[in-house]
This record gives structure tokens, sequence and C-alpha cells, in this order.
């Protein structure tokens, strides 16, 4: 489930970047995607009661 959540995360990251016409290099749009998809699933764990 959380690897799920991550990818959707991830590609809304993306999304944003294309919608902002964001001018970065190849590796800086996946770093960015990267590390905005950890933050937005950290923020996520942090409002769901975990088993």
């Amino acid at each position: 489930m959380a690897r799920i959540l991550e990818t959707i995360a991830h590609e809304l990251t993306h999304y944003f970047q294309w919608i902002n016409d964001i001018e970065l290099t190849e590796i800086g749009y996946e770093r960015q995607a990267s590390s905005y998809a950890g933050y937005i699933l950290d923020e996520y764990a942090g409002t769901v009661e975990h088993p």
C-alpha cells in the first residue's frame, strides 16, 4: 500500500511540475518528485493509525 501511495505522490509532483512549467534538469525533476513524495507520505503517516 505504501508503495502505491508513494508512486501516486511522485507522479502528482511531476504533474505539478508540468502545470507550473518548472525548468529543471532530468535529474532535478526526479529528485524533486522523490523528495516531495517522501514529504507527502510523512505527512499522511502522521494522520492515520498504524497497526
